[in-house]
């Protein structure tokens, strides 16, 4: 049973240490709640260092007392060391005890510590020859490196030690207890006391290091106190997707899951495509993740929430962010369960474009702009009809022929915008931004020319566009037209309302007819894969 629990043991370090790079550097662990972050940290601890660690915990009481004396240095470490070695979760009695006095004890140390160096360079001093004394500099105890780190973080204010054991702030005449602190003032000297009377060569697990802090300092700090503890590793658990990207030189380590007591899943975050804080924010998703075209407050967004409810939407900006980052999500298939899917307009693909894309999870609308969604015919008129106009079929009729009217209007436009859009799409997937030198630069951009034949390209889009015109084709039109600032205007006009944009979104989450409608407009791929994944978890 003893070699089972070794062996159990040896794998357990083994296996951890492997994936934590050996702690060759700092860790970041990010991971949802729940994921078992917290009991890591112990498990840490009492395995790898338990004499050489300390956990910064995320229960925090910031409670500054007043010192009327301070004991000896030796005592006052020992019972640092004592307090740092405890448990800290809030989930016992001894725990809370703990927190209730470790405040007190990490300040009592840093003070007794400081008296003891002052009082020896005193004595070197005294003894010193009138020669050795002007060589001579007073130590750098850990109070004075808190204090400095402190001011240069809030340099509105002074902390300043007074009669040797009393902490005071400063500002401008007044002076006053540091117990009126802000908490992110408090917690700056609590942290900054902590590790800097961290044991040498220490592991420093700090969760949640973000606790109380404003984003403009919380970066700053940890920098400042990693530059004074490089001997020490830093491994920090955090919610913070900001902080964890900020730290560009740690080990990133995603926290998948936790079994009790001691099974954890953890992965490596992969160098990919995805940007860093994206990749993070989409790991802690347990939902297949739809990625569009857009920014977060876009109408794409807007939709594809109302239909996909099951997905989390994730809006990519342009289309190729959209291929790009639903191709490299689809790549780490070991480290997430979780499919991608992509979805963009169509700006006159060809079939066989789309057909490859489809290939890859990236599904292609019909129509030019996801605001033309709004404009199909079915889910005008339910609209219509909701909006108490008199007559709803003349509304509609009238909301057509202006539209196709507008078209016959700005057909050079609509025929502009799509070639700009085309020439975009296909300097996107040149490689000139590979090029080496100037005369491959210039070989590359001569080639993307060669490639794109204006006049082709006007034909192509003028034959479309005339042939949908000639046949009064409203479905057709409304894939084709590319003026939403157009389109919402005739709506408003033509149903008497101000805001139909916001209205028709809201009929559309309020009601299950419009959705019906939109799905059968919708690349019917993405919509099977839904349907699969309802009929799946029901």
């Amino acid at each position: 049973m003893n070699l089972t629990n070794t062996y159990n043991n040896l794998k357990f370090l083994f296996d951890f240490s492997k994936k934590l790079g050996f702690f060759s550097k700092n860790i970041v662990i990010v991971g949802p709640n729940g994921s078992g972050k917290t009991i890591f940290a112990n498990a840490i601890k009492n395995k790898f260092a338990p004499d050489n660690t300390i956990i910064i915990s995320a229960q925090r009481i910031l409670r500054i007392p007043n010192f009327n004396a301070i004991p000896n240095p030796e005592n006052t470490l020992s019972q640092l060391r004592n307090v740092q070695s405890q448990d800290k979760t809030a989930k016992s009695e001894q725990s809370i005890s703990a927190l209730n006095n470790e405040f007190t004890v990490i300040l009592q140390h840093l003070i007794a510590e400081n008296t003891k160096n002052e009082h020896e360079f005193v004595k070197k001093y005294e003894s010193a020859s009138e020669k050795e004394r002007p060589n001579l500099n007073p130590p750098k105890s850990s109070l004075k490196r808190a204090i400095k780190i402190w001011r240069e973080l809030i340099p509105h204010r002074v902390l300043d030690i007074k009669d040797g054991i009393r902490l005071v702030v400063k500002n401008q005449n007044m002076e006053y207890e540091p117990i009126r602190l802000s908490e992110g003032e408090k917690d700056i000297l609590y942290v900054t006391a902590q590790v800097l009377q961290a044991p040498e060569k220490s592991f420093i697990i700090i969760d949640e290091p973000e606790m109380h802090l404003h984003k403009a300092i919380l970066i700053k700090l940890w920098d400042k106190l990693e530059e004074e503890r490089k001997d020490c590793k830093f491994i920090y658990l955090t919610h913070d997707l900001d902080f964890a990207v900020s730290k560009i030189d740690a080990k990133k380590i995603w926290m998948k899951s936790f079994i009790y007591p001691e099974t954890f899943q953890i992965e490596e975050i992969p160098s990919n495509e995805i940007p860093e804080k994206l990749l993070l924010e989409i790991l802690g998703s347990r939902k297949p993740i739809l990625f569009c075209e857009g920014e977060n407050n876009s109408l794409d967004r807007k939709i594809f929430e109302i239909l996909f409810p099951k997905y989390t939407i994730i809006p990519s900006g342009s289309f190729i962010n959209v291929i790009n980052f639903t191709k490299a999500f689809n790549k780490l298939e070991s480290f997430t369960q979780n499919k991608a899917y992509g979805i963009i307009d169509r700006d006159f693909r060809l079939e066989e474009e789309m057909e490859n894309l489809a290939n890859h999870n990236v599904f292609t609308l019909e129509y030019a702009e996801i605001e033309n969604l709004l404009f199909i015919e079915d889910l005008l008129m339910e609209f219509a009809k909701k909006t108490c106009i008199s007559n709803p079929e003349e509304a509609i009729e009238n909301i057509k022929e202006k539209i196709i009217a507008s078209l016959i209007e700005e057909k050079e436009l609509h025929i502009t915008r799509y070639i700009i859009s085309k020439i975009n799409k296909y300097f996107s997937h040149t490689f000139i931004e590979k090029s080496k030198n100037k005369e491959e630069l210039k070989y590359k951009f001569r080639e993307f020319i060669s490639k794109v034949d204006v006049d082709e390209l006007y034909k192509n889009i003028e034959g479309v566009i005339d042939k949908a015109l000639k046949d009064r084709d409203y479905s057709q039109i409304i894939k084709i037209f590319k003026n939403k600032g157009k389109l919402i205007a005739i709506a408003n006009t033509e149903l008497r309302i101000k805001d139909f944009q916001d209205r028709i979104i809201n009929f559309i989450s309020s009601s299950e007819r419009p959705k019906e409608i939109l799905y059968s407009n919708l690349p019917q791929k993405l919509v099977e894969s839904y349907e699969e994944l309802l009929n799946f978890n029901n």
